[in-house]
């Protein structure tokens, strides 16, 4: 890099700064594997790698004392294994990287990261880092500057920065699975919910430290965990949503009488109140250190028959939505009235949730 773009990041601002290098860090991520021939992949050397960036990703989107603890122990590990004293140009970025982010001195943490943005090669970045920089001036919020693709253009990534050059092995895809979808959440500029990230930054040490196998299997169970709550969530939105039109939309006689209240009428409240008293015994399960296997089967063989019953209702399949803005169901038996949020395929979605959750702690 000439004087004249040390100059420019001389300029910069700290925070600026701090971002920038992230970026450029995560452009040279995929040339981390110290030998790209697909039959030797070291597996530890990527995953010390792989972890310090992306506890560096959750720094700059949440500098909180837990994330930097997390940062620090990272770059540590990265440091303590350098097999056969083989670095790429990536490898010791990432540890500058999370160098400069770290220092406490203001000063040198820029001076740090202006010196390791100059370690890392690329013939285009001058250009994206000022895109890059456009972007932040542009946000109130670091995040934002993640939800753009690393390229503006396409890219003919050649050896050694074809990304991941994982081998064709099934062990290793599953080892190793999290982190290609990770990394191509930031080529695509989407990259993947922070609290999943932050959930797998904050990985124990120990766990960290038994190698890729064991972290594989902690991060599919966060995945799960995740993935249920996320799923537990919608189902919450869309009951919440069904109560409120409910209230709005009082369903009376055609003739304006009183409420009709035909056998389908209450066959559906008095579901609408178990999926509520299911959901909360569910999160208060899986509030606990270790939520009990068969709590969590029954819990889930509960909203699989409640999904079921509710099909029936609509006279829809469990993955068919309520649509036309509200429908009468059972005309002759009740006149209930469904708000096109009524999606029974969600409530069967939590079921199945549930069934990965458990997959994924079984023995």
């Amino acid at each position: 890099m000439n004087s004249h773009k040390t100059d420019s990041l001389q300029k910069l601002p700290q925070e600026e700064l701090q971002l920038l290098l992230v970026r450029y860090t995560l452009r040279a991520f995929p040339a981390v594997n110290p030998d790209t021939s697909a039959k030797s992949f070291d597996e530890v050397f990527f995953l010390r790698h792989a972890r310090t960036l992306l506890a560096m990703c959750c720094f700059v989107t949440e500098s909180s004392p837990e994330i930097r603890r997390a940062a620090q122990h990272a770059a540590s590990s990265a440091r303590e294994y350098e097999p056969f004293k083989l670095q790429t140009a990536t490898s010791i970025a990432i540890k500058s990287a999370a160098d400069a982010l770290l220092l406490k001195d203001a000063k040198k943490k820029k001076q740090k990261a202006i010196k390791t943005i100059e370690l890392i090669p690329f013939s285009d970045f001058h250009a994206q880092a000022q895109r890059d920089l456009d972007t932040i001036r542009k946000t109130s919020t670091s995040v934002i500057i993640f939800d753009r693709p690393l390229w503006t253009h396409p890219v003919e990534i050649m050896d050694p920065y074809q990304p991941l050059p994982f081998p064709d092995l099934e062990e290793v895809v599953l080892q190793l699975g999290f982190w290609q979808d990770w990394y191509k959440g930031f080529l695509d500029g989407k990259p993947l919910d922070w609290e999943l990230q932050r959930r797998v930054a904050l990985i124990d040490d120990a766990i960290w430290e038994a190698g890729p196998e064991a972290v594989a299997k902690e991060i599919e169970c966060i995945r799960a965990k995740f993935e249920l709550e996320q799923e537990i969530a919608a189902l919450k939105e869309q009951l919440s949503a069904q109560q409120q039109i409910s209230t709005r939309n009082p369903q009376i006689g055609d003739n304006g009488g009183p409420p009709l209240d035909g056998p389908a009428a209450k066959a559906f409240k008095k579901d609408l109140v178990l999926i509520w008293s299911d959901i909360e015994e569910l999160e208060s399960e899986l509030s606990k250190p270790e939520p009990s296997p068969p709590v969590l089967k029954r819990i889930a063989q509960s909203f699989s028959e409640i999904a079921l019953r509710i099909a029936a209702y609509c006279g829809t399949t469990l993955d068919t939505i309520v649509k036309e803005g509200a429908k009468t169901i059972g005309k002759g038996a009740g006149g209930l009235i469904v708000a096109e949020y009524v999606k029974p395929g969600t409530v069967e979605a939590v079921a199945k949730a549930i069934g990965k959750y458990l997959s994924t702690h079984a023995n």
